[in-house]
């Protein structure tokens, strides 16, 4: 089987060192794409690629790392969580938050928001609501992303590696907003996403190849 790891954990080891903060802020792993008419899909599992490219990325990058991670509480992102941890070698508890997904910062009413998905699709819904159209069961894309972006950042500690794992939905529209980009043609793959780095002085955000500072 041929694992191919996504370009941001190069950057990544790129950038680290002791003295800086650093989050890595990605997709979960492969999951299966088929499930019944009506299924929500929340407990569909990682395909066994997935969870040998989760177990790749911790064995090959966190290994001898000092890291904690923040999942949503949707089953794939927590065992995307558990086989990186697996793969590093290490055991410490995972940090279920509401902040990553089910809800996730943008969706305020999540029975309206589930038909409206369901109805037009995850992709579709998201390059409208990036375009700036506005849902009335979510929040505004500024909104949303600056609830999101001050949560991780009061969670970045210098010398320390902070990884959260949430969705492609509210993955995209994330970094759409910190880099001004309509990311048009683009998509985050499973396990790929960016980093947002920096000291006490100031952060950045780097993302397939775009970075700027972060301002909160």
């Amino acid at each position: 089987m041929i694992i191919n790891v996504p370009d941001i954990y190069t950057k990544y080891s790129t950038l680290y060192n002791k003295d800086r903060g650093m989050a890595i802020i990605i997709r979960h792993s492969e999951k299966y794409e088929n499930f019944p008419d009506g299924d929500t899909g929340l407990d569909i599992d990682l395909t066994p690629k997935g969870v040998d490219l989760a177990r790749v990325i911790g064995s090959t990058f966190f290994k001898d790392r000092d890291f904690t991670v923040f999942s949503s509480p949707v089953k794939r992102c927590v065992d995307t969580a558990k086989y990186i941890f697996e793969g590093a070698n290490q055991n410490p508890s995972i940090i279920r938050t509401s902040m990553l997904g089910e809800p996730g910062p943008y969706v305020v009413h999540p029975e309206k928001c589930q038909k409206l998905f369901m109805e037009l699709g995850t992709r579709r819904l998201v390059r409208q609501f990036i375009s700036g159209q506005k849902f009335e069961c979510m929040r505004t894309l500024e909104e949303g992303s600056l609830l999101l972006l001050k949560y991780i950042m009061k969670m970045i500690v210098p010398g320390k590696t902070v990884i959260f794992i949430s969705h492609d939905a509210i993955l995209m529209p994330f970094f759409a907003y910190l880099t001004n980009s309509s990311l048009e043609g683009e998509w985050i793959e499973y396990m790929d996403g960016g980093i947002i780095y920096g000291n006490m002085n100031s952060y950045f955000v780097y993302f397939k190849g775009r970075e700027m500072e972060v301002k909160v």
